[in-house]
């Protein structure tokens, strides 16, 4: 059902929630989740990703930011303009149902389908923080993890 589908699956126990926190399960990170729940509340969007900075963002989702909104979301571009990415990690409100056609039951991707369009509509917010990033979504990935991760 792609990362938007797997959401959407559990709509039904998430539409009376003030809001959610999501995260993708291939990636280890330290957030100050308080922070960022108090970012979110602040700026009143449907949607706020914790956003980090890498050397190599083409590999990722970029956020190219005006201020604290994100002004447009590219999965994976050749050139980025940006080294902020998605550390995959979101803070939702109930408000993104209401971007996904429940009629068709589709296949969707938060990076490629919401993303850009709470961009668009300027309700995509972006939280940079410096906490530690891994992702572990390749076995060469997974292991610079194991070895490089603070607490191992």
């Amino acid at each position: 059902m792609g990362t938007f589908g797997g959401i959407i699956t559990a709509a039904h126990w998430l539409r009376d929630e003030p809001h959610f926190f999501v995260t993708n399960g291939d990636e280890l990170k330290r957030v100050n989740l308080k922070a960022m729940r108090d970012f979110h509340e602040e700026h009143q969007g449907p949607a706020t990703i914790a956003l980090v900075e890498v050397e190599k963002p083409q590999d990722y989702g970029v956020a190219v930011m005006e201020e604290n909104r994100i002004k447009e979301f590219l999965e994976k571009p050749k050139k980025p303009l940006t080294k902020l990415v998605s550390s995959g990690l979101y803070l939702f409100t109930p408000e993104i149902f209401d971007y996904y056609d429940f009629s068709t039951f589709q296949p969707a991707m938060v990076e490629g389908y919401l993303f850009p369009k709470l961009a668009k509509e300027q309700k995509l917010y972006g939280f940079p923080y410096e906490g530690s990033w891994y992702d572990c979504g390749t076995f060469e990935r997974w292991q610079r993890a194991i070895e490089e991760w603070p607490e191992r």
